[in-house]
């Protein structure tokens, strides 16, 4: 089977990581992929970087369209093409433009939009649209039950979606110490590791802001910070984290995010809303103890999963006793949480709903 795998217009954040885990992931089970991906001028550089950084051969186009399409010669040895889509649907314009792009081949479009359809406008036309678009293209990919109920209060028809969860990549263990030691991590106490986009809606202060409930609980932690800085929220990380006396250290973006967790004793997400976690499935899936928000992702997917502490979103005190139940818990099987995450989501598994996807639509 040949796979023409497209991103269309991502930055460098973890939606595109999932990409190309995806990627990984059907090459490790013998499929042939060919990846395309549409350029963001602001952000191409970062995004090459990561396809490189994965060792991933990548065409860049400036857009998806007949012409484009045409004169890279894709889609003559393509069986399917699989589309990834940052939004929460499919609008109408967008499927037209994939369909005369990619004529009579079948279309899967996996839809990595985080935010729930009553955060949208959801007016009439807007419903029109995500219905009509959907009926274009052969399958929608979503990653958990909850949004599937989403699409189909906008009007997609069940039929039409398929709720597959992204592969999660495993990495080689480290111990704790020869962890620390890559990082220059020189400080030894309890550490908490925030890793993503520093952005708004991951809301990184919050972590910062369970500083003083932490300590009057006798807990004076380490805040390991990791990824790419997005509004100036990185700048005013400092000010904020001096005036609470709290401990922090920057890493910046990790091509290889593995030591950070292994050098950690708790990963931590603060997002007011996630499509699927990435971080949060690889922390889990390294062994590592995770404190997550209460979120639609997560009460579906990862209910009562064994190493995983929630809180209330937004809640700094329900964040600060989640973190505290982690310290002091007196044993912690980190080969458990580790085995449980890889069992459900590991690439083996997710890869070949994929393949089995991709050859119902072939034998259809």
């Amino acid at each position: 089977m040949n796979l023409l795998l497209v991103f269309d217009g991502f930055g460098p954040g973890g939606d595109l990581a999932v990409c190309m885990d995806l990627y990984m992931a059907l090459k490790s089970k013998g499929i042939s992929v060919r990846v395309v991906a549409v350029r963001r001028p602001a952000v191409e550089d970062l995004v090459a970087e990561r396809f490189k950084s994965r060792q991933i051969p990548v065409m860049m186009i400036n857009r998806i369209c007949p012409s484009e399409i045409k004169n890279i010669r894709l889609l003559d040895d393509s069986d399917v093409v699989h589309i990834h889509n940052p939004g929460e649907y499919l609008p109408l314009k967008t499927a037209l433009q994939y369909r005369r792009a990619f004529r009579t081949k079948p279309i899967v479009v996996t839809l990595h939009g985080p935010r729930p359809v009553k955060a949208l406008s959801a007016t009439t036309r807007e419903k029109w649209s995500a219905r009509l678009g959907s009926r274009l293209v052969d399958h929608l990919i979503i990653p958990s039950q909850h949004r599937t109920q989403d699409l189909q209060s906008l009007g997609v028809h069940p039929r039409r979606i398929k709720t597959i969860g992204n592969p999660i990549r495993s990495f080689k263990k480290l111990d704790r110490q020869t962890a620390r030691l890559a990082l220059n991590l020189k400080d030894d106490r309890f550490t908490i590791l925030w890793l993503g986009r520093m952005c708004e809606e991951k809301a990184p202060q919050l972590l910062v802001e369970a500083a003083p409930y932490l300590r009057q609980s006798g807990l004076d932690p380490l805040f390991l910070y990791a990824g790419i800085p997005y509004e100036n929220i990185h700048e005013a990380f400092y000010p904020l984290a001096e005036k609470l006396g709290a401990k922090v250290m920057f890493l910046g973006y990790l091509a290889d995010p593995s030591p950070a967790y292994f050098a950690s004793d708790v990963y931590c997400l603060t997002s007011k809303f996630e499509n699927f976690p990435i971080v949060l499935f690889e922390a889990l899936a390294t062994g590592l103890p995770s404190v997550s928000p209460q979120l639609p992702i997560v009460e579906n997917e990862l209910n009562n999963h064994y190493g995983l502490y929630t809180y209330h979103r937004e809640e700094i005190e329900t964040l600060s006793d989640a973190i505290l139940k982690v310290h002091d818990e007196p044993i912690i099987d980190k080969a458990k949480i580790s085995i449980d995450t890889l069992e459900k989501f590991g690439y083996d598994r997710t890869a070949q709903q994929h393949i089995d996807l991709y050859q119902y639509l072939l034998n259809s």
